[in-house]
């Protein structure tokens, strides 16, 4: 009897904000799909959200290896195999590895399934097809950015005297969740206003940004470079 079931269900887009839903959803569906199998066991539920499939060093993918060396699971089910990989080297590298240590793999949208003697043939088809669907993927992601534009959501980096504010607010246990809503920060509105008095002034941009420096403006969150020239000027 098979003791362990593992969800390997990835993300597999470089979307903005506002799509934290696609993962659960997934994990949804293959749970479905394990319940209308009549599949039951342990889940072990890994994913990467929000990361592009192309990413070949991605944090789950690297948890699922040594769990295939180790046979930690019976079986590996994803929605389609992009969501392992949109490289079909890596992909097959993958289910072949499992298959070689008698792990089952079900990549349900793409009908395949390893106790089947056509997988191979099915999943080299499949990810030829899925690593032909960038562009149209492209133009998805341009999409989504655009509606998230048109609502006043988030689309870039957080811009400097801005604080960045999600529509769910983390709770015990769970992340921030989008869209998210950039509004400026009163803290450093006195401050932005009189950089662009500064300069309207005539003083110096290198100048301006000495004194960002000194009143402690940052640039971007996360960023440890101090304010020059160009970033004023930008």
């Amino acid at each position: 009897p098979l003791q362990t079931w593992h969800n390997a269900d990835f993300g597999h887009r470089v979307e903005p904000h506002g799509v934290e839903a696609q993962l659960p959803d997934q994990i949804g569906y293959c749970r479905l799909s394990l319940k209308q199998m009549g599949l039951e066991g342990d889940i072990t539920e890994i994913g990467d959200a929000a990361i592009s499939g192309e990413v070949l060093d991605l944090p789950g993918m690297n948890r699922i290896w040594p769990g295939l060396i180790s046979h930690q699971w019976d079986l590996i089910i994803c929605e389609e195999s992009s969501r392992l990989f949109r490289t079909p080297t890596k992909c097959l590298e993958l289910v072949e590895t499992a298959v070689d240590r008698h792990i089952r793999v079900i990549c349900i949208n793409d009908d395949v399934d390893t106790d089947e003697d056509d997988w191979h043939s099915k999943l080299v088809s499949a990810q030829q097809e899925h690593a032909g669907a960038n562009r149209r993927t492209r133009q998805r992601i341009a999409r989504k950015a655009m509606a998230l534009w048109l609502m006043g959501a988030a689309v870039g980096a957080l811009r400097p005297g801005y604080r960045r504010v999600s529509k769910l607010p983390a709770s015990i246990g769970e992340p921030a969740r989008g869209p998210h809503f950039d509004e400026i920060d009163e803290k450093w509105a006195p401050i932005v206003y009189e950089a662009y008095e500064r300069i309207a002034r005539g003083e110096r941009p290198w100048a301006v940004a000495a004194w960002l420096c000194s009143v402690g403006l940052p640039r971007h969150p996360g960023s440890k470079r101090p304010w020059d020239a160009r970033g004023v000027v930008r």
